[in-house]
């Protein structure tokens, strides 16, 4: 999971260039994850996860510095949905949601929005239907980085970079 969420924020620091002023040196990803409920070992795993990738990302690199602000879905897509909708109010370019039906109440609302959503624990393929601006990470790094090729080819990328 480490090795996962590693490479989404490689990815993420790719897509800066494009979606961040110069001056920002912070790059905010929203964490939407199951804290509480039914599924909260993994949701715990995920956060431990992104803390040790993000604590790494930050001491590769210094011309920007991660921050992952945390939003607990509860385990629900209605709490999912309240989430995602506060992540946005609050400017966030980059989010992971975890799990499925949590995923389905707020993927939609990301069409032609200037964000990208890292989908992990998704089992259906079905998720990347409802929106434009999903990555599924899940079950293999073949599936996202075909993923990523057709999302940079659609919006013009020049040049991008996948670390896994």
């Amino acid at each position: 999971m480490k090795k996962v969420v590693f490479a989404l924020l490689i990815v993420c620091l790719m897509f800066s260039g494009c979606q961040c002023k110069k001056d920002d040196r912070v790059i905010k990803i929203g964490a939407i994850l199951p804290l509480t409920g039914y599924a909260a070992t993994n949701g715990e795993m995920s956060k431990n996860a992104l803390i040790l990738a993000v604590d790494s990302l930050n001491k590769l690199q210094s011309k920007y510095h991660f921050e992952i602000i945390y939003e607990d879905s509860k385990s629900l897509p209605k709490d999912a949905a309240v989430c995602y909708n506060k992540l946005h109010m609050q400017g966030t370019k980059f989010m992971i949601g975890f799990g499925g039906a949590t995923l389905y109440s707020f993927i939609p609302q990301t069409n032609n929005r200037n964000e990208i959503i890292f989908a992990t624990a998704a089992p259906n393929s079905d998720l990347l239907s409802h929106s434009n601006r999903c990555l599924r990470v899940y079950p293999d790094v073949a599936m996202v980085t075909n993923s990523l090729l057709e999302f940079t080819r659609n919006n013009n990328f020049k040049r991008v970079a996948i670390v896994y």
